[in-house]
């Protein structure tokens, strides 16, 4: 049975000092109520004196960056594995937040359990929401018993849909029969494929192809990243792509005049769909949600987290829990706790 519970991010790709990436906050509001269930405390990796550069070092790569490095996954030699079984074992639980493909094959090649919080793509509940994924099967079975029903997704995009259209959005300059190319921001895990960070400017031909079928292609460039200067020039250069940055994409997905949504990776097609929206990833989409089980499957779940006895319940198969604990979600009916942390409402323009 488990009997240490250790939190770490991605130090594959990001370095555990880098306050926008090191998602611990999330954890530390959570870790009370582990224990509630569990009587173990949740240590930190880079607190048991692992070292990430050591990590890298001991397969002679040196040049690593504090986020987003682009590391070759085939270069990790056995060495810097041996390191790492220095801190994690198979009776410890990892809990992590934005663990990326490589580094749970890593944890789950080491007959380590992990449990792994993202943001969810859907932002249109009452406060920010995590999906969870788990390379153990009885874990996920469980979870799977919290699943967000697919019902609440459609009412709330229905919600807004309605909202939008009465209060806020007149459409007339949006052209009818036009597709909608989401923007993302040019440095993230959801654009990297290989040693490279796509954008539109991969997908140049077929752009140009797929515009024929379309009375413009709009570009709503990310919230965050609007000024992409090779991206700016392409589609100043092109008469059949339109660069939209006054319209919050919520107001577009609204729109009847938009028949199509395409982007890289853009977790906006996941919410579009529920928009009644046809949907193309030119790349792929960065999650599996709701699927059946596999290392890289999520489960959406809408503050569960907060309830002590969902712990008690999910890592039953793995440590002996308290079933006494309370069973009650702490947070069920108030808006933007998470949100208000993070200040996370730049999509909300």
């Amino acid at each position: 049975m488990i009997n240490r519970i250790i939190f770490t991010i991605d130090f594959l790709t990001h370095s555990f000092y880098n306050n926008g990436t090191y998602h611990f906050w999330f954890v530390k509001l959570l870790k009370r109520l582990i224990y509630y269930s569990t009587n173990l405390e949740i240590l930190e990796l880079k607190n048991l004196n692992f070292d990430r550069k050591e990590f890298f070092n001991k397969s002679s790569i040196t040049d690593i960056k504090e986020s987003y490095y682009l590391y070759d996954i085939s270069k990790i030699k056995k060495e810097s594995i041996d390191y790492l079984k220095q801190f994690v074992d198979s009776d410890c639980l990892i809990i992590g937040v934005e663990l990326g493909e490589d580094i749970k094959n890593i944890f789950d090649n080491l007959n380590i359990s992990f449990i792994n919080f993202w943001f969810h793509p859907y932002k249109l509940f009452d406060d920010a929401i995590f999906m969870m994924n788990t390379n153990n099967v009885d874990i996920f079975n469980i979870l799977t018993k919290y699943k967000i029903p697919e019902e609440y997704f459609y009412f709330y995009a229905d919600y807004f849909n309605i909202y939008i259209e009465n209060n806020l959005f007149n459409d007339d300059k949006i052209l009818d029969n036009s597709a909608l190319f989401i923007g993302q921001t040019s440095v993230d895990v959801s654009v990297k494929r290989g040693n490279e960070f796509l954008n539109i400017i991969s997908y140049k031909d077929y752009i140009e192809k797929l515009s024929k079928n379309y009375s413009k292609i709009y570009y709503c460039p990310h919230p965050l990243e609007k000024d992409i200067l090779e991206v700016n020039e392409y589609i100043a250069s092109s008469d059949y792509i339109e660069l939209i940055n006054d319209i919050p994409t919520y107001f577009l997905l609204t729109s009847n005049k938009i028949k199509k949504v395409i982007s890289v990776s853009s977790s906006v097609l996941y919410e579009a769909k529920y928009f009644g929206k046809e949907i193309e990833y030119l790349y792929k989409p960065l999650f599996r949600i709701d699927e059946d089980f596999s290392i890289n499957t999520f489960i959406s779940i809408n503050n569960d987290y907060f309830n002590p006895y969902f712990w008690s319940d999910i890592l039953s198969p793995i440590i002996n829990t308290n079933k006494n604990v309370i069973n009650d979600k702490i947070f069920n009916y108030s808006k933007n706790k998470i949100r208000n942390i993070r200040n996370t409402y730049y999509g909300y323009a």
